[in-house]
This record gives C-alpha cells, structure tokens and sequence, in this order.
C-alpha cells in the first residue's frame, strides 16, 4: 500500500546508517514500506536490504513494524522481529542498516509549502506573462494580492518569473526604478554578481519602452576590445581595403533599450567614446559620419564605482539614473518567497513535486550570507529539487556543508542600511561610540573591565570617553587600577 500523506506534518522520523551512508525518512498517517526497490515508500538501494523488507504502520500515536519476509530479517538487540511496536528512541536493523525512531521536532515544522493542498497554505500560482506592479494612486491593486504600492505614479512591468520583493530596500529600488523611467537619463545598475541586474533592466525596458520594443543585451566583458567599437557603433563599408558594411548595437537597438551588461570592462578609449554618444545623442561608425540615434541606454556594473575601472567623467553621466540593487542579505525576508517560486519553477523543468521546507532548513538559509545572491539560491533550489528528498520535505540535513555550518547572520556591517554619507571617518567614529557604550553596559560601567573588552589600555579608553563626551554618561568610574573587575 502506498503511503497515505495527511495534511498533518510528520510525527516521527526514521534516521537510516551504515557506516558510509545515512538517510532520513518522515513518517506520515498510513503504511509506508522499506526496501532495497525503488517502488518503496522509503527507498534503501543497499545490498542486504530485501526487495519489500519491511512496513511500517503509523495509525495515530501507534508506530508498529511489521517484517515482510525478509532474507536477512528484521532485529531488535540481535533477535529476529516479525512484528513489534516502535516509540521515539527505538533501535532496529534491517539487514545492516540500523534504524532509530526520532521525533520530529517543532524545527522540522512545514515553514514553506509547495504543495496548495497543505493546510494554510495559498495555490501555487504559474508565472504570468508580465507581472504588473500597478500606481497605488489610482487605487489599483498590485499582483501581490492588492497590497499595493507607491511606485512613484508609475507602473513596473516585471518579467515573467521575477519575485517581487516586499522588505523595504527592494522597496526603495522599486521607487528609484520608477522615477528613472519617466527621466528617460542614462541608467548605471550597481550591484554585487547574482543580485539579477539583467532580469531588473528588462523590467526598466518593458515599463519605459514597452515589451514590443527593440531591447538588445551586449556582454562587454565577451567581446575583444578590438572588436567592440565596431560591434557597438559599426562600420561603413569601405572604411577598410575590403571591409563590408556592418550595422552596430546602436542602430539594431533604434527606438528602444541597449543593455551594457559588466560596463566596467570597457576600455577607457571605449567609455570615453560613449560619454559622447550619451551626451550627444549620436553615435560615429567606424570610417563613416556621424549620425542621430535615439536609443535608452542603460548599463550594469559590479566593479567598486570609486575604482579606477570606470571613467569618473562616464560614472557623473549616469549619476542622474544610478540605481543600488542590494545583496541578498539584506532581504532576508524576500527569501520563503523566493525558494517557494524556484521550487515551482525547478518541478516544472523536473517533475519532481516537492511538499516544502522545514523551519529550521529555512532559517539557515535566511542565516547564509549569500555570496553568490539570488542566482546563488536558484541554483541551489534547483539542486535540492533535483535530488528529491525523502518525504519530498527540504531538511537542515538536505542542505550542502557550507549551508549547515551557517548558524549565525554575516558580521553586521553586511546588513547595514545603505548610507548616505560614505565617508570613512563619521562611520568609524560611529562605530566606536557604539562599541564603546556596549563595552561600558557590559561591564557595568567598570572602565578597566571595558578597556579588556574593546582591547585597550585603561588610559585609552579614557582618552576616548573623553574625545566622544561619553565619560559623563557611566557613574561607575574605579579610581583603583590594581583592583580586580566584580565577578559577574
């Protein structure tokens, strides 16, 4: 009998060793059957487990085991079993493999659904053509389910597949990519890899321009500088003995968006020529004249933008239309909303139907740093999908090691709001003052204990309580710097 799967979330759980391999396995209402075939509930390909070894029955609270005539039986303490009753903690072997019953404890809770007939789940939805961020000022709703949004009376036309983000630095982007849109100025997308520069210009394309127009993405970075002038401005035939005539991105963009994905990689000759295409709204092919072109311009760079990679004169240009897409780890709220729609989007390529993730595989990954940002967690989505977990539930043991040993957020200044004052010295003093004031709380204002704390001298620490007007504030100042700090 095939296993019968409730609403109701796992009571018990079979965790599988050998001394190679481990599997974990949720038990649900029903009976559910253990062997070596894959037509198995729970799957053990091993040799010494048989064909259909054994069943295991979870009628309420009752977990029985019954053996299904086994060649290498079913053991308790080194005694065949044909049928006993199982409890959290119990031990048996099928064959070499030794089984122990655990709970299921609140962290291995559904915290993400994939499936809609789960209890408080919603439907998953497939992806829509355009998704549509509607003006909140005309009362319209949003494709969030008409929460709505001030998008700075605009419309934001996403791609199909794209999340939305809801925390409030996506917000702000959303803000910012609206009102570039009814400027029409050059467009400068700066954001760390993965962060899905190219999927956010496409919105900027749909929104301003509409799908129907010409939207043309160029990789700096996969054409020669020997080749990019002409690729990007073209040739007029005869410009050299033999050379025909090639039309360039500009003109093949006309009337709509040129994408300059990794501008950084431009040369300087190369960015000098297109600050004057974007100051002068022409463009000059290679050996002919110079002609008017009417295209949006918008670009994408993860290079440092004080760096010497990108021309100062260019960075002023698109200053009016630079937009700051934020890392991953600034959203951490985004992320059950992203894993549930990479799911969705994995099982339709595999067909592999997952049930969801448990709450502490899901505060793991809210507690990665993500390097790689969101293309990151797409691949790794895919991943999971792909290998199937038993039960069709993601598992904090599902997760890949450098995921596992994630129990911590990133250091703190990864999650910093962005600044508007990115001069080194305000920031550092801030910093200061705040380490100084938690030292001094921890320490119950006991200046010698503080000074250990932050790795100073006594004496240092006081000239800082000083510099920063921050001697008045503790009341709790030993005089004796030989006496020992009160135990805590």
């Amino acid at each position: 009998m095939k296993r019968h799967v409730s609403p109701a979330l796992a009571a018990f759980r079979l965790r599988c060793e050998t001394d190679e391999q481990s599997w974990l396995f949720d038990l649900f209402e029903g009976e559910s059957t253990v062997g070596s075939a894959v037509d198995n509930d729970l799957c053990l390909p091993l040799v010494g487990v048989s064909r259909h070894h054994a069943k295991i029955c979870l009628c309420g609270p009752v977990l029985t085991l019954e053996d299904l005539g086994s060649k290498n039986g079913t053991f308790v303490e080194g005694q065949p079993v044909v049928n006993m009753a199982l409890q959290v903690g119990s031990t048996f072997r099928l064959g070499s493999v030794e089984v122990v019953v655990e709970p299921v404890d609140a962290g291995g809770e559904l915290a993400i659904s994939f499936q809609p007939s789960m209890a408080g789940s919603a439907p998953l939805e497939e992806p829509s053509e355009t998704l549509l961020l509607e003006d909140s000022d005309a009362g319209a709703p949003s494709n969030r389910g008409g929460s709505g949004r001030d998008s700075g009376g605009s419309s934001l036309r996403f791609p199909a597949g794209y999340v939305e983000g809801a925390c409030a630095e996506m917000e702000r982007l959303y803000r910012q990519m609206a009102a570039v849109c009814r400027l029409q100025d050059p467009v400068l997308l700066h954001g760390e890899t993965g962060v899905g520069k190219e999927m956010l210009a496409r919105t900027l394309h749909d929104t301003s321009k509409g799908p129907g127009a010409p939207y043309l993405v160029v990789s700096c970075a996969a054409i020669p500088d020997d080749l990019l002038e002409a690729e990007m401005f073209g040739v007029v035939k005869g410009a050299a003995t033999g050379v025909e005539a090639r039309v360039g991105h500009f003109v093949r963009a006309q009337g709509g968006t040129l994408f300059l994905d990794e501008i950084g990689e431009l040369s300087s000759n190369l960015q000098a020529k297109l600050l004057r295409v974007l100051q002068e709204g022409e463009i000059q092919p290679v050996g002919g004249p110079p002609r008017p072109i009417d295209v949006w311009v918008v670009a994408a760079t993860n290079v440092d933008l004080e760096s010497e990679r990108l021309r100062r004169d260019l960075y002023y240009r698109f200053a009016a239309g630079l937009i700051n897409i934020p890392p991953l780890r600034r959203c951490r709220d985004d992320i059950p909303a992203l894993v549930r729609q990479f799911c969705l989007l994995a099982s339709a390529d595999t067909g592999v139907q997952l049930r969801g993730m448990t709450s502490r595989a899901l505060k793991r990954l809210q507690a990665y740093g993500w390097p790689g940002n969101v293309r990151q967690m797409a691949q790794l989505v895919r991943r999971l999908v792909a290998l199937d977990p038993a039960g069709g539930v993601i598992d904090l043991d599902h997760l890949p090691d450098d995921l596992r040993r994630s129990s911590a957020p990133p250091a703190p200044w990864t999650s910093l709001p962005e600044l508007d004052d990115l001069r080194l010295r305000p920031q550092v003093e801030a910093l200061e003052k705040g380490l100084i004031r938690e030292a001094m709380r921890r320490s119950g204002g006991h200046q010698i204990r503080a000074a250990e704390h932050l790795g100073l001298s006594r004496s240092g620490l006081a000239k800082k309580l000083k510099r920063y007007g921050l001697s008045e504030s503790w009341a709790r100042d030993p005089v004796d710097e030989s006496s020992q700090p009160p135990s805590e």
